[in-house]
């Protein structure tokens, strides 16, 4: 089971994993659930993943047209911020 992200955790989507003994249910290990979140909420999950898609398109373009950049200063940012994308 992969862990929540804090988009999906702003969106109100939570996993939890099933471990009562009885085994996997429809396949899964997990248990999926969905509670209301507030507008705002929405909208920084939104926010937030605009931003790592921009971010995570400036660090492929980079790798692949100017490897040479890798360790420049907006690469180690872009590298940071998407820390926990880039185990995926």
């Amino acid at each position: 089971m992969k862990p929540n992200t804090l988009i999906e955790r702003l969106r109100g989507i939570i996993r939890l994993p099933m471990n009562d003994g009885a085994g996997l249910f429809d396949g899964k290990d997990f248990f999926e659930r969905s509670f209301p979140t507030s507008v705002i909420a929405r909208e920084a999950a939104d926010r937030i993943e605009q931003l790592e898609a921009a971010l995570r398109g400036l660090y492929e373009f980079n790798v692949k047209h100017q490897p040479d950049l890798i360790d420049t200063r907006i690469m180690l940012i872009a590298r940071a911020a998407l820390a926990p994308e880039q185990d995926k």
